[in-house]
């Protein structure tokens, strides 16, 4: 009789187990509803609340930056203008990032482009036909432009896969590291769009300091900024996330 005794005795010792703090969730009486338990002895990191107004930053980015590829007007200048009694006649010409434009309009609103050729196309066809000592001076501005366009045409869509990545990062986000990961990215990308608008200015040859600056670069730019103020917005209430789950937490353990 003692030993099954004490074999109850070990096995109810053996099945204990340290009870663990649960909190209820009052608000739940409120409203009718059963009340709720929750186990407060994990301290992981809740899901991560996803920022609109972050993700509406990215998608525009992400459109602005095809804007400003496919814009074929990053500089511009009024070459030439004629006024012949009531008429006036303009000639402007327009740089991209690939080729070169020269419009003719009539009375403003009237135009017409009067030659268009690829930078590639023109640097090549010069080289044919000048002397090998006299390809820097007379071709080396045609090169310097194409130059300048590939580099900034390159880093430009390397930012917009990265944009791409973040937009994945943050949709599947379930933890603060992966936002806080996803908003990096976008800084960086923004970044990037940014510093390739200033290699591409600075790569352009001595000519174009006469020309202004038209729609492509600006649209670069603002789609730069908003890549930058998403992963701004989103890293920082990540970390508010982060900072709020530890002060509870710690508030918990006391």
């Amino acid at each position: 009789m003692e030993k099954g005794q004490n074999l109850v005795a070990s096995q109810d010792k053996t099945n204990y187990e340290t009870p663990r703090p649960v909190s209820i969730q009052l608000n739940s009486l409120n409203q009718g509803t059963a009340p709720q338990l929750t186990n407060n002895t994990n301290n992981v990191s809740p899901n991560p609340q996803k920022s609109r107004l972050a993700t509406i930053l990215v998608i525009c980015s992400l459109i602005f930056i095809p804007i400003s590829l496919i814009e074929d007007t990053w500089l511009s200048e009024n070459i030439d203008t004629d006024v012949w009694g009531d008429t006036t006649f303009t000639q402007n010409i327009y740089i991209g990032l690939h080729e070169i434009k020269i419009e003719t309009c009539v009375d403003y609103t009237d135009c017409e482009i009067d030659e268009e050729d690829g930078f590639s196309n023109i640097y090549d066809e010069c080289q044919d036909n000048v002397d090998s000592e006299d390809v820097d001076e007379y071709c080396g501005p045609w090169g310097e432009f194409r130059n300048a366009g590939i580099t900034a045409t390159i880093l430009i869509v390397v930012s917009f896969f990265m944009l791409i990545y973040a937009v994945k990062l943050e949709w599947k986000a379930t933890e603060n590291k992966s936002a806080i990961k996803s908003s990096v990215v976008s800084i960086v990308a923004g970044g990037l769009i940014l510093i390739s608008v200033i290699i591409w200015n600075s790569m352009l040859p001595d000519i174009a300091d006469d020309l202004e600056w038209s729609y492509g670069p600006w649209w670069a730019i603002i789609a730069s900024a908003s890549a930058l103020a998403a992963g701004i917005i989103g890293w920082v209430k990540s970390q508010n996330q982060i900072n709020t789950f530890e002060i509870d937490g710690a508030e918990r353990e006391i």
